[in-house]
């Protein structure tokens, strides 16, 4: 949904060490470079466990997964969520979140 969006580009295939917390999503030249979330749960949260998930991004995009449908529910730069970001324990660990 986000790739589509923005016209960027998504590797869909999965990596057997994972994807090292390099960000999902590149748009063209410009090196806008976008780490996706995907919640859940209504009202969704933009939740990490380390800030090195977002290291190389430039944006975040929140999405909404509700089965059948998907939403974006936002796409921000990344120094929005450093500015904003809380952090709350969901029951396993401090995350930091931004709704």
């Amino acid at each position: 949904m986000v790739a589509e969006m923005t016209g960027g580009f998504f590797d869909p295939l999965p990596r057997f060490l994972g994807d090292k917390d390099k960000s999902d999503i590149i748009v063209g030249r410009s090196g806008m470079k976008i780490a996706v979330k995907t919640a859940q749960h209504n009202p969704p949260h933009y939740k990490l466990t380390h800030m090195k998930e977002i290291e190389d991004a430039t944006h975040l995009a929140l999405c909404l997964y509700k089965e059948p449908e998907g939403q974006v529910v936002w796409i921000k730069e990344k120094q929005e969520f450093l500015d904003n970001y809380f952090v709350k324990s969901y029951g396993y660990g401090p995350r930091y979140c931004l709704a």
